[in-house]
């Protein structure tokens, strides 16, 4: 079976594709990934086929764009800059790669170019598509609303009044993609679609989801179709170790305090010197893991700076996690059994973070908030509760025995087209 991968984002975006698609790949299967050529080592250091649809510096763009980290500019800055002039080579490479009848399609929510091919190929044209979902905010449901910032639905507010909300924001979205996406339906013969992300993105056939249960159970007006795997905690630590200089640091001291922004957040040195005066007054270790160049001058001593380190391998070795709240960053956190302070800014992020704290893993401290005062009384309080420590190794606790990348494969292995 020829298996088309289509990723459209950041590492935390990608990285779930890369380590789905190398296990279909030791399953038998061909497999080709679509992502932004900035991932071109990682899919094939992983040994799989690699095809760009999207340039790096489109991802410079964004990723140098102050904006993409605004609470409510960021989303619109991602829509119009990032994945819309993208659509078009998504379509025509998923389009050019199909065999009917032998391929399945698996994106992610903003890889509309794989529901592009779904939808005009329809029914009989036997590709069906699998919707990777990474984090449960993608769903817009009026019983357990994602938190999303500046669409505030506290749990007293009539469901009809948050399902009129999400109209309004259904439409305010619309208009950031709607021109570019209409225009490519009407050069494929195709009409134009309103509400796209809260029902049109969502595929037909199957609908991924890589986090479990326990983090988000189903709600009644979720789309059909769904299926929970776990997280699939995949960060590339094979082919990119900790490293001899960070092994030593690690080795030669109490735990630190690991903190991260994000792999696509160039532009945070003001978190991190917050992070590290928050640390050091707490008598702590700090681990900084940022790609951005200016966090590499705030190292030296108790203070450690990492272009990148998997979290996989670090995380179990620290005595807290604080990170911006993306969906990798705090399954990694769960996935070690450390407490963790997220410091949500944007997208997914506030929603990740609130279900860190609805399990009592962790808190949240909204980045608009941060400073060194407001991070060391977090951090103090993070570290000294016992609470949130057991309930941290309690969620490790819960990820022992599941599979689910090996879930995620047999599900597409098995997909097939369900509706028109």
């Amino acid at each position: 079976m020829r298996i088309l991968m289509n990723a459209f984002g950041s590492a935390g975006d990608t990285l779930p594709h890369i380590a789905i698609g190398r296990a279909l790949k030791a399953r038998g299967h061909e497999v080709i990934v679509f992502a932004n050529e900035d991932f071109c080592g990682s899919v094939e250091a992983a040994g799989l086929r690699f095809l760009a649809n999207g340039t790096s510096e489109q991802m410079r763009e964004l990723t140098g764009n102050p904006d993409l980290w605004h609470p409510q500019r960021g989303l619109e800055l991602v829509l119009r800059k990032g994945l819309a002039p993208t659509l078009r080579l998504q379509y025509d490479l998923l389009r050019s790669f199909v065999v009917p009848g032998q391929s399945v399609m698996v994106s992610g929510v903003m890889g509309l170019g794989g529901r592009l091919v779904r939808e005009k190929l329809g029914r009989a044209g036997g590709v069906p598509l699998v919707t990777l979902h990474l984090a449960p905010s993608v769903f817009f449901s009026v019983h357990r609303p994602p938190r999303y910032p500046g669409l505030a639905m506290p749990p007293f507010m009539p469901r009809f009044m948050k399902a009129a909300l999400f109209r309004l924001a259904d439409k305010r979205v619309d208009g950031w993609i709607s021109h570019d996406l209409d225009a490519l339906r009407k050069h494929l013969g195709l009409p134009p679609v309103r509400r796209i992300f809260h029902h049109w993105a969502h595929s037909p056939d199957e609908l991924l989801c890589l986090w479990p249960d326990w983090f988000a159970s189903p709600q009644p007006d979720w789309p059909p179709f769904t299926t929970r795997v776990g997280f699939p905690l995949y960060d590339d630590a094979e082919h990119r170790p900790l490293g001899p200089a960070l092994e030593a640091w690690l080795d030669d001291g109490h735990a630190p305090v690991a903190f991260s922004a994000g792999s696509a957040n160039l532009t945070p040195r003001d978190f991190f010197a917050a992070g590290v005066r928050a640390a050091q007054s707490l008598g702590r270790r700090a681990l900084l893991i940022s790609a951005a160049p200016e966090v590499a001058g705030l190292a030296g001593g108790d203070v450690f700076h990492a272009a990148y380190a998997p979290f996989s391998r670090v995380l179990p070795r620290t005595a807290a996690f604080v990170s911006h709240g993306g969906i990798g960053s705090c399954a990694q956190g769960l996935a070690a059994g450390v407490p963790q302070l997220v410091t949500p800014r944007a997208f997914d992020q506030f929603d990740n973070a609130s279900r860190v704290v609805d399990l009592g893993a962790g808190l949240m401290l909204p980045a608009r908030l941060w400073s060194p005062r407001r991070a060391d009384a977090a951090l103090g309080k993070l570290l000294t509760s016992t609470t949130m420590g057991a309930a941290a190794r309690k969620a490790r606790q819960e990820q022992t025995y599941a599979d689910p990348i090996g879930a995620a494969c047999k599900l597409i292995e098995t997909a097939h087209v369900r509706g028109s």
